[in-house]
């Protein structure tokens, strides 16, 4: 998308910077295109008239020019007559220094480069135009155009970037400074908003039925008339009124979707950092509940080993010679036996602390649901309790001898709805967990 940057400052007393229409020193009439390749070229205020085999000083397409100026000349101190055929061809890089031109007719000047899309710099200083019915100058080519110091009366425009060239360039500038214009048709001067022509406009006094200070056109290159995109500074009866309303509007909107999408995404914000705070609180809960388990397992193994270590020295002393016994050895092993089968279920109960653990950093989903909320299906069974004390239960989803078995990752649960425990407060659905809960025997049936 392409922007026209538009400085417009209107003063009703400026300083006289305007030089008044000089009178010709003489007169030419010229068959032939003149042409000046580099260099300046004083005229000293001569005057040049086309004759008809450059053309008829009309509106019509085809004519040639007075003067064909290459690179680096400096035309200066020039009158221009009634027939100006197409005025003045400048290539490349020139300069029109107080150039005058009667009567306009297709256009007073045009610019351009020898190389289509050039970068050229052209400048008219001082000097102005009478009677053209369309534009006085017209960029072509590529690159800025300057005009300042001048004056226009009964102009259609001060300047176009071409319209519909067929082949048109890219980025052209129109820079505008200290012109004063009686009596303007249409507007002061026109670019191409689509191939992303820039234009600057400062010091201006404008009288005339004015439409446009600036227009912004569509340009083409199929030589079709462009539509008009925008205006700029619009006025009537004499007065500049430089306005930009729609601008303004423009801006307006965008800054009020701008602001709501900021809100939004505050409060997206806000939402992230509430779940936060709330998956933070959940990890220490769950720090604090691992570090409680673990350090109960440690009491736990050191009272075991505790109780083991002084039942093997009970052991070993009836077993020194003279004590030994048959029947003692043979508890002695069962006792070994014993041990083995504590480590293992503590081994078992360390690894579901490391399942808990792993699946509460992996974020894993939930397992399935028990049938009841506070009753565990299966832990009545004896393969899948593990005593520790007289009064202290430690259940574990690890049954292997019940009947209805549901497969999980990490435990075996049962549905068998005549051997399992009753807690009187809910037991949670996570799959991963781990509880400790005080039971109360209240028959005993088998090895329970």
């Amino acid at each position: 998308m392409h922007h026209l940057f538009v400085l417009c400052f209107f003063f009703v007393n400026l300083t006289p910077i305007f030089a008044n229409w000089p009178k010709a020193t003489g007169d030419e009439t010229v068959s032939a295109t003149i042409k000046i390749v580099g260099g300046i070229k004083d005229f000293k205020f001569k005057r040049l008239s086309a004759s008809s085999a450059l053309g008829s000083g009309g509106q019509n397409e085809g004519q040639k020019a007075i003067i064909h100026a290459e690179r680096g000349a400096v035309i200066k101190n020039l009158i221009i007559g009634r027939n100006g055929a197409d005025g003045i061809h400048c290539y490349d890089s020139c300069t029109l220094e107080n150039v005058w031109f009667e009567s306009v007719g297709e256009d007073a000047a045009t610019f351009r480069t020898s190389k289509v899309c050039g970068s050229g710099s052209f400048v008219v200083s001082g000097g102005g135009a009478r009677g053209a019915r369309d534009k006085v100058f017209q960029l072509n080519g590529g690159g800025q155009l300057t005009i300042k110091n001048y004056v226009g009366e009964n102009i259609g425009k001060l300047a176009r970037s071409c319209g519909n060239c067929y082949k048109q360039c890219n980025n052209r500038k129109l820079v505008i400074q200290n012109v004063k214009v009686t009596g303007l048709k249409t507007l002061l001067i026109g670019v191409n908003g689509n191939y992303g022509d820039v234009a600057s406009i400062q010091n201006v006094q404008i009288t005339g039925k004015t439409s446009a200070v600036c227009a912004v056109f569509n340009g083409n290159n199929h030589q079709s008339e462009p539509p008009v995109l925008r205006s700029y500074g619009v006025g009537s009866s004499g007065h500049l009124e430089h306005t930009q309303q729609n601008d303004r509007e423009e801006i307006g909107q965008k800054m009020d979707a701008f602001l709501k999408s900021v809100e939004v995404q505050q409060r997206n914000i806000d939402e992230l950092q509430k779940s936060i705070a709330a998956l933070t609180a959940g990890q220490q809960k769950l720090h604090t509940t691992i570090s409680e388990l673990e350090h109960a397992q440690k009491n736990d193994r050191e009272k075991m080993g505790q109780k083991m270590d002084a039942l093997l020295k009970s052991v070993k002393e009836h077993q020194k010679p003279g004590n030994a016994d048959a029947t003692l050895q043979n508890k002695f092993v069962k006792m070994e036996e014993e041990q083995k089968k504590q480590q293992q279920n503590i081994d078992k109960l360390q690894q579901a602390i490391s399942a808990l653990t792993v699946g509460q950093q992996s974020n894993s989903g939930t397992g399935p649901s028990l049938p009841s909320p506070n009753r565990w299906n299966r832990a009545a069974c004896h393969a899948g309790l593990t005593l520790f004390e007289s009064n202290r239960l430690i259940v574990q989803r690890n049954g292997s001898h019940c009947e209805d078995v549901l497969p999980n990752p990490f435990f075996t649960i049962s549905r068998a709805k005549s051997s399992s425990v009753f807690a009187e407060v809910p037991i949670s659905r996570n799959q991963l967990d781990i509880f400790y809960y005080e039971v109360t025997i209240l028959e005993r049936k088998g090895q329970v």
